[in-house]
């Protein structure tokens, strides 16, 4: 606040001291924002390039835990993966575990009961959604209940695999009770854009980290009004940018490994990379998409620690919870703090890989970079004075100032979600020839 008002004295001596302590704690205050960061990501992507080819890893964060006399492994999973990673964790949940517990929200009359009490067993074999399935495909990739063979274990009726996680109509019920939406649909994607339109990529929402940081209503002004300017979407990505706090790397760094699998006409592999970029991403801006959904989140979290801890008591010694990433870190949470469990060891796995050939010349990239960057503001040169001139000749002008707004914010949606590196500690450069596994002793 001195140093703002002029009350510094005005040798350059003290005033580069004060430049410095205040640097000093400008670096100190985003380290340990980072560090706090890195320590609770349980999805990252490594990356790994040579002159020849560039391999990009979306990594998985599972525990090892001890609780009570049981040792319990919480493994973070994804709807959508590799065959081998789910080959991998089937196998090594089978032979390493007396019990495996997983998620599954299904009908009451499609769960059997079973000797431990709240744990359930499918009398019918489930499968993933056409709409899954169709997905998978079309990025290579396998569904989970698929991959995991969890049809032909419940047709097996195999006593090792069970279900911890709330049904279908129990769902329903707290929701009804809570006034809250229940499984996602259209609405809640709605409600998603319309959240991200009003507060942007920023955790919370402001103009710069100097400038209206308390005041609301200026950032929504403010915000609002940028709409109605040429390529409002970059604009509004560089406030987002300068707001964001701890610090935002640049350009992010699987964009180079997109542009060259874009060059090389690969759109499988671009496709890919923009999935895994979103999937690492939607850790940061998890619950800012409106009224936090308590049941899907919380309650689920609550009834998947509980059984865990229901099975250590009834005396399984070994085991094996698999359950969705974005909830395992909160799991983990109640059972240290509700159950007594300790975390003994961390470990990454990638949950798939992407290789894409290396650009063979630099130069030709950066060329078409730059004229790919010239002809998008040209466009939106073009876009910005289409809708004026067609706003200020019709009697309806609204109709097209709300399309011109409703584009751009899509596409501003859409390049927050892999154009900058908002969160550095969750994209790593790795060695030539990383080792995907990561072991961390904790006390």
């Amino acid at each position: 606040h001195r140093l703002h008002c002029g009350e510094v004295g005005s040798g350059a001596a003290s005033s580069g001291a004060m430049r410095g302590l205040i640097g000093c704690l400008v670096v100190l205050q985003e380290a340990l924002a980072l560090t706090t960061t890195l320590n609770r990501g349980v999805l990252r992507l490594s990356i790994a390039e040579d002159r020849a080819k560039q391999e990009v890893r979306l990594e998985l964060k599972d525990f090892e835990l001890q609780m009570q006399d049981a040792s319990v492994r919480v493994v973070s999973m994804l709807h959508l993966a590799d065959s081998a990673f789910y080959w991998r964790q089937m196998r090594d949940a089978t032979e390493t575990s007396d019990l495996v517990l997983y998620e599954l929200i299904a009908d009451d009359a499609l769960l059997d009961p079973t000797i431990l009490p709240g744990l359930r067993r499918p009398n019918t074999p489930v499968y993933s959604s056409e709409e899954s399935r169709r997905m998978a495909r079309n990025l290579g990739l396998e569904t989970q209940l698929e991959g995991l063979d969890i049809p032909a274990k419940i047709a097996d009726g195999d006593p090792q695999w069970l279900v911890a996680d709330l049904s279908k109509q129990r769902i329903k019920e707290l929701c009804r009770a809570r006034n809250e939406v229940g499984v996602a649909g259209p609405a809640a994607g709605l409600r998603e854009f319309v959240s991200f339109l009003q507060n942007g990529a920023t955790e919370r929402p402001r103009l710069l980290p100097l400038f209206f940081s308390g005041n609301r209503l200026l950032t929504q002004s403010f915000r609002f009004g940028s709409f109605f300017a040429p390529a409002p979407e970059l604009a509004l990505l560089l406030v987002d940018w300068a707001a964001a706090q701890p610090r935002a790397g640049g350009f992010s760094r699987v964009l180079g490994t997109m542009w060259n699998a874009l060059l090389s006409g690969d759109i499988a592999t671009v496709r890919k990379l923009s999935y895994a970029q979103q999937l690492v991403g939607a850790q940061r801006t998890r619950g800012r998409s409106g009224r936090r959904q308590t049941v899907l989140l919380d309650e689920r979290n609550e009834k998947a620690a509980r059984d865990v801890a229901t099975a250590a008591r009834m005396g399984q010694s070994k085991i094996t919870l698999l359950y969705g990433c974005y909830h395992t870190e909160k799991i983990v949470d109640l059972l240290k703090e509700s159950y007594g469990a300790k975390v003994v060891k961390t470990n990454w796995s990638a949950a798939w890989r992407v290789r894409a050939r290396a650009t063979q010349s630099r130069s030709t990239a950066l060329a078409v970079a730059v004229i790919g960057i010239v002809l998008y503001l040209l466009v939106d040169a073009l876009d910005w004075q289409s809708a004026l001139v067609d706003s200020l000749s019709r009697d309806a002008p609204y109709l097209d100032v709300g399309a011109y707004v409703l584009r751009h914010g899509m596409v501003y949606f859409s390049l927050s979600k892999w154009l900058v590196q908002w969160e550095r500690p969750l994209i790593e450069v790795a060695s030539k020839s990383p080792n995907a596994e990561e072991s961390l002793s904790q006390a």
